[in-house]
């Protein structure tokens, strides 16, 4: 899997046949129906095709939830699922994460036109291998639901940067300078109740 997180100025605005738009908290973009029989093959040989795009998987919590951002801004989240084990092996992914993130917001701009660079003021990309360096539970950068320790420091390579990791979500954000992206739901959606690291965006110093 890997994750896409935006600090954006407005929400995907998706446009509609009779003209007006659309913001969902949650959104699907599929990829071609053929795809779907490649996904084995590409995951066993390493290859990326980004010129054929997988399924995309879109939540913007703050569409529903306005505590997720601070006033007058959004969080989109970007998630998919692409070979770990890369041809050129794993640790490829630190040289090629924003390259690969790039094309696939590029993709879905196809279908959110409105986000251009402009609208976006912060991110955060988690690669297959970023994934499983900051929670060993979530092997090969797969969706797991596991029990984590909430207040420890990071030490990971990005750990630096994202800080001390908040305890359990219950409410709106407090700190003003973070985006949300968590998702709003059940299992592995929430932090407190298994498998994944608090996810967000720190777009201010």
């Amino acid at each position: 899997m890997i994750s896409l997180h935006y600090a954006t100025t407005e929400a995907p605005l998706y446009p509609l046949p009779n003209g007006a738009t659309i913001s969902t908290g949650e959104a699907v973009i599929c990829p071609r129906l053929e795809k779907y029989l490649l996904l084995n093959y590409e995951n066993s040989t390493g290859e990326l095709d980004l010129d054929d795009p997988p399924g995309l998987q879109i939540v913007s919590p703050s569409v529903v939830d306005p505590t997720r951002a601070p006033a007058g801004c959004h969080t989109v989240k970007i998630e998919t699922n692409l070979p770990y084990n890369l041809k050129q092996g794993p640790k490829h992914w630190d040289d090629i994460k924003d390259q690969v993130a790039d094309s696939l917001l590029n993709h879905f701009r196809k279908f959110a036109p409105n986000l251009t660079p402009d609208k976006i003021i912060g991110k955060f990309i988690q690669s297959p291998l970023v994934i499983e360096r900051m929670n060993p539970a979530m092997w090969r950068g797969r969706c797991t639901c596991r029990r984590i320790q909430f207040g420890a420091e990071r030490t990971d390579a990005t750990g630096s940067w994202m800080g001390r990791i908040p305890h359990a979500h219950s409410g709106p954000v407090s700190d003003r300078r973070v985006y949300s992206t968590w998702r709003l739901g059940h299992g592995c959606s929430w932090p407190q109740r298994g498998g994944r690291y608090p996810q967000g965006v720190w777009p201010q110093p």
